[in-house]
């Protein structure tokens, strides 16, 4: 577990990373640029390090700092700790360390940092690797794992080192794919769905997300409007819908779930639009109440969620809970209606898409937790 693998094999490893930040440089070259590791370091600065931690570095990490000390910007943004750097930082402040495994759902707790050393941490977020540096409640030296949410230990460094090689690919494998490429298999660019594609793909998702959580299966969406309801629709709005709301009305007149998006008729009477506003309204005066009871006077009660909503133009598009979603008049943009008038009124601007993009960042969206929730749970 926490043997040598040799200089040859560290070379290797660092030479697919080498590879996978050139494509990830040549795919995203506005965000990142080319690193590569530090020179291996010397005897004399390992035994500092030790001198300093108190202990021996783990044999294979050990082995792997001569090849290579340190390596800013390695993943990403992740980066691999010098030995001058390694050792500084805890696991938490208080009440030491719990780690969920996904074998089993074990929960392995630890009360002290003292067992473990920081090698890697993330720029700019609050991403973590620790190692243990001794023989602890079972596990052994070498032995790794990330913070705050990491599900599993890795054996060794090496094990590390190849896992996240493998996602770091996979990932890129998607990015060079562009825009929602990835849970499609092809460039979107090139060959994009259609309205049907979507909604159907969106459908199997919900489907599939219920059963992983075994809950019960999801509304199917409704079939599509005639034309007939989206005259009427119009006529009621006074101007025409925007091409792609039109079109996914085409293929679903409504579509009940979280969120719900709206039928025709439903945005003809406006009820279920004027149910989530209200429920804001009463959310909002929770919220103030709790606040209040708590002394907060920090934050200011926002006045009526309709009249708030009736100051941005757009087109009633979907309702969940509390929030309203609409498009907008001008650009076609499904805006979070509320949080886009908290938006304007800080001067902050978000990005908003149309409802083609709105759905495909709903599938990505979704594949994700299913990804994640299988990754955890099996």
């Amino acid at each position: 577990m926490n043997t040598d693998v040799g200089v040859a094999r560290w070379r290797e490893l660092i030479e697919a990373f080498e590879e996978q930040r050139e494509r990830l440089v040549r795919i995203h070259p506005d965000l990142y640029a080319m690193s590569r590791p530090n020179p291996g370091a010397t005897e004399e600065q390992l035994l500092a390090a030790e001198k300093r931690l108190g202990h021996p570095i783990p044999a294979q990490y050990r082995e792997f700092l001569t090849v290579a000390n340190g390596w800013s910007e390695w993943n990403q943004d992740v980066a691999l700790l010098s030995c001058d750097q390694i050792g500084h930082g805890t696991i938490s402040e208080s009440e030491g360390l719990g780690i969920r495994l996904a074998e089993g759902d074990v929960l392995v707790e630890w009360s002290t940092d003292t067992d473990w050393v920081r090698i890697a941490d993330s720029d700019g977020t609050y991403w973590e690797t620790f190692m243990l540096h001794r023989d602890s409640q079972g596990y052994l030296a070498g032995q790794m794992m990330m913070t705050p949410h990491g599900d599993h230990f890795y054996d060794s460094f090496e094990q590390y080192l190849v896992e996240e090689l493998a996602s770091l690919t996979e990932w890129l494998d998607g990015e060079e794919l562009g825009p929602h490429g990835r849970y499609w298999g092809r460039d979107l660019r090139i060959d994009p769905p259609t309205m049907r594609q979507i909604v159907e793909r969106l459908a199997e998702l919900r489907v599939e997300y219920a059963a992983v959580r075994g809950e019960p299966a999801p509304d199917p969406p409704n079939p599509g409007a005639a034309p007939s309801d989206i005259a009427a629709l119009e006529q009621r709005l006074g101007r025409p819908l925007h091409p792609e709301h039109r079109e996914v009305l085409e293929v679903a007149d409504g579509w009940p779930g979280n969120p719900h998006i709206l039928s025709c008729a439903q945005i003809i009477t406006g009820d279920l639009w004027a149910e989530a506003l209200a429920a804001r309204d009463r959310h909002n005066a929770w919220q103030a109440a709790d606040f209040a009871r708590c002394g907060v006077s920090t934050w200011q009660k926002p006045g009526p969620a309709a009249e708030a909503a009736a100051g941005v133009s757009v087109t009633p598009f979907a309702t969940q809970a509390i929030f309203v979603w609409g498009i907008d008049i001008e650009e076609g943009r499904v805006l979070d209606v509320l949080t886009y008038v908290e938006d304007v009124a800080r001067g902050y601007k978000r990005s908003y898409g149309t409802v083609r993009e709105h759905l495909l960042s709903q599938i990505d969206g979704l594949c994700q937790q299913i990804e994640s929730w299988r990754r955890t749970f099996g």
